[in-house]
């Protein structure tokens, strides 16, 4: 029971820091106002409301993607398994300067690239995770779509 009760509050403090920073994030510089005054916006630019939503579903996805991976106890391992935490922090790191980048500084050029190096982690974290539990694996698969 007690160890039922311990990774229950790891697996809350693991989402909570995880959402808990990208909301930040999105707070801070969600906001950009280079990117509400384009004018002739293609279609393909997704609308606010959808950017920051499926940031956080991602960033909920990919917090219990990792703690799944880390409760399996991967993070600490050695061998393959253990290729899964670089990633994984790449991964993360990427997608909290995204939001600064393209929405308040306005470099979408840089940011086109980001999103691109964020799809190369995201396929890692999707093998790594997978040799790891195969419902982490699943886990990343939306994350992989929402990069795309």
């Amino acid at each position: 029971m007690a160890t039922a009760k311990n990774a229950v509050r790891s697996l809350i403090l693991y989402l909570l820091s995880n959402l808990s920073l990208t909301l930040s994030i999105v707070v801070l510089f969600g906001s950009g106002r280079r990117y509400r005054a384009l004018q002739n916006k293609p279609v393909w630019f997704p609308p606010f409301w959808l950017i920051h939503s499926a940031t956080l579903a991602s960033s909920f996805l990919m917090g219990l993607s990792g703690w799944l991976v880390w409760a399996d106890g991967s993070f600490r391992r050695g061998g393959y398994y253990s290729e899964a935490l670089p990633v994984y922090v790449a991964q993360i790191s990427l997608g909290f300067t995204w939001h600064p980048l393209v929405l308040r500084i306005g470099a979408a050029h840089l940011g086109v690239a980001y999103c691109l190096v964020n799809l190369g982690t995201l396929v890692s974290c999707y093998v790594n995770f997978g040799k790891v539990n195969s419902v982490a694996g699943d886990l990343v698969k939306p994350c992989l779509a929402w990069a795309l």
